[in-house]
């Protein structure tokens, strides 16, 4: 949660939206086994200065930064030991440097004032990180040539940064023209990349940019006769192909952008009048069904926070309103496109052992700063999944959250 003692048994915590229902929820689990606790609201404490406060919350970050900090220096120091540039050398270290990510996550989540210790570890991180993916890519020792390119198994997801341009989509056609026709894809920063699958494009990626070349052109990889026919080298006519044929997608693809960043635009602007949460919307919506999906939306130049719900075979749009979280009303859903959506909604929801609520809060919680602004919910391979958008200023990502 992050909150730091005051005096005797006061905690506090900033005011936001997520924090004031984290500390409703833990007044209720109190008074639930009969304990007493209040919840205050205070625009100062008298006998300390805004400083000291905020003293307070970064000397308790920075403790706890220090053990991520300690430990990508320990990476660092195998690192610079190590002897064998075999990738099985490196499976304790990464699992290491996997389990610091985990934790540098918990503690960023919980870091509401931005503590400085915290800058300095995720840059340290980020730099191990590339280290241990520089030294995965070595050759192998006494080869006395570079180890030749291993392709990742089929179906693997590839994972690059946000918002592509023509470079990254004609390397995505390629890897699934070439390497692998099952290829998933996913957008994650540096630091998260390899733990979300194979990064490419990304820097400290074995697939990326090296001198003027980029990904797979970079690379001269060989394919497989069982995975492409003939066994190809990805040449520069290749490379140049994919360029072709992405500058024609991309071109519908970067208006679809622009749009899309049009609309993303006005609603984040729209948020900063909402006072109430994603989350404090479906508890609100429960009175009328069950939830299956929620969304902020701008309608008609006004911000509406809709929820679709089940009761029995009937499915609603519930409207809360996001100033005072009250339903403002409910509305049977009629329209044939709308009911197709709320239909595998409800399949997704039928598998679902968590609430859309609970992936929500869990989304925000590992992403300091950003808010929910939508939770859907789907099936993959057989699995329910609530796919989360969040926002922070104008920064935009989505979070996939197991609801079994």
């Amino acid at each position: 949660m992050g909150a730091v003692r005051l005096r005797g048994s006061a905690w506090i915590l900033p005011e936001t939206a997520e924090t004031k229902e984290l500390f409703e929820w833990l007044a209720q689990e109190v008074q639930s086994v009969r304990g007493e606790a209040t919840l205050l609201r205070v625009e100062r404490i008298e006998t300390m200065r805004d400083e000291q406060v905020t003293a307070l919350f970064h000397t308790a970050r920075a403790e706890e930064y220090e053990d991520v900090v300690r430990g990508s220096r320990e990476v660092l120091a195998q690192l610079d030991r190590a002897k064998s540039a075999h990738r099985a050398s490196f499976a304790q270290v990464r699992a290491k440097l996997e389990g610091l990510k985990r934790e540098l996550d918990r503690i960023e989540s919980i870091d509401h004032l931005e503590s400085p210790a915290g800058r300095r570890a995720h840059e340290l991180w980020e730099r191990t990180a590339r280290r241990l993916t520089a030294a995965e890519a070595r050759p192998v020792a006494g080869s006395g040539r570079q180890r030749a390119s291993t392709l990742p198994a089929p179906g693997s997801t590839w994972v690059t940064r946000p918002r592509p341009h023509i470079d990254r989509i004609a390397s995505a056609w390629l890897i699934k023209w070439f390497f692998d026709a099952q290829a998933k894809f996913a957008f994650a920063d540096a630091a998260d990349a390899p733990r979300k699958g194979v990064p490419f494009d990304i820097l400290g990626a074995e697939f990326g940019h090296h001198g003027e070349d980029c990904g797979a052109e970079a690379k001269d990889v060989t394919v497989p006769s069982h995975r492409a026919p003939g066994g190809r080298t990805m040449r520069k006519t290749t490379t140049a192909l994919a360029f072709l044929v992405a500058w024609f997608v991309a071109m519908p693809v970067g208006w679809a952008q622009k749009y899309d960043d049009k609309e993303h635009a006005e609603l984040a602007k729209a948020l900063k009048a909402a006072k109430v949460s994603l989350q404090s919307g479906l508890q609100a919506s429960a009175r009328a069904g069950k939830p299956i999906s929620a969304k902020f939306e701008v309608d008609q130049d006004h911000l509406q926070l809709s929820i679709y719900t089940m009761k029995g075979t009937t499915f609603s749009e519930v409207i809360v309103d996001h100033t005072t979280g009250k339903v403002a009303k409910v509305d049977p859903l009629t329209s044939a496109e709308d009911l197709t959506a709320a239909k595998a909604q409800a399949e997704a929801m039928a598998k679902a052992k968590r609430s859309l609520a609970a992936a929500a809060s869990e989304a925000v919680k590992a992403n300091k700063g950003y808010r929910a602004v939508s939770v859907m919910p789907e099936l993959k391979d057989g699995h329910p999944v609530a796919e989360v958008t969040l926002v922070k200023g104008a920064e935009w990502k989505t979070e996939s959250e197991k609801l079994d």
